[in-house]
């Protein structure tokens, strides 16, 4: 928690519970780090990561359940929730689905008004949040590999995962210096960034946040 600037905390649905939320807002609160909501499907089996092809009103009722949640424990801590980004499955379809988007946002500000979106750049989501007025942060991905169009290289692909942490360092400072990032396939893509995800399930999260906090703070 001491190495990142913004948190991304499990709301109940892929993961967490009142407990490791708790734990998870005092920590942040301790260390100066921004928090945020991160929902999800309601899949515990699949952490989240597997698409459920729900309907714009499950992901609205999902969403707002497990907001209202978070909220309600941020609240008690005295914790202001800064941010909101999706997680996993539920993430990849908002960024392409408009109604889904939509749905996702309407829960949202519901919840917390016009607060700050997390997500993928020229996105429906980015949309979405432009349509209600909420500011929205473009984030690229020092851990996952991309595809030529532009997507994230789905999980189910052997080279979806960025295992070595120097070519972690590359796809961020190549970033920082030119625009660009590399496709798993070569091409160079254009890519608009104002913060850097890094997973914490990856297996080398903890040493990647070690080596790119100067160089993204120092950017």
């Amino acid at each position: 928690m001491p190495l990142i600037q913004r948190a991304n905390i499990a709301c109940g649905g892929h993961a967490g519970d009142n407990a490791s939320i708790t734990n998870s807002l005092r920590l942040t609160a301790r260390y100066g780090v921004a928090a945020g909501a991160h929902p999800s499907y309601p899949d515990r089996d699949g952490f989240g990561r597997i698409e459920t092809h729900a309907t714009p009103d499950q992901i609205e009722a999902a969403c707002l359940q497990q907001l209202r949640h978070f909220k309600a424990l941020a609240d008690f801590e005295s914790v202001p929730v800064v941010h909101v980004k999706p997680h996993g499955a539920l993430y990849h379809r908002l960024m392409k689905d408009g109604a889904a988007a939509n749905a996702f946002m309407r829960a949202v500000t519901i919840t917390y008004g016009r607060i700050m979106i997390i997500g993928q750049p020229n996105t429906a989501l980015e949309d979405s949040a432009a349509l209600l007025g909420c500011p929205y942060s473009r984030e690229m991905f020092a851990d996952r590999r991309y595809e030529a169009d532009g997507t994230l290289t789905p999980r189910t692909h052997a080279d979806a995962l960025i295992t070595d942490i120097n070519e972690s360092i590359f796809q961020v400072r190549t970033l920082n210096s030119t625009g660009y990032v590399y496709a798993r396939t070569g091409e160079k893509i254009a890519l608009q960034a104002d913060t850097v995800c890094v997973h914490g399930d990856h297996d080398v999260a903890l040493s990647l946040v070690e080596h790119l906090r100067n160089l993204v703070c120092k950017s």
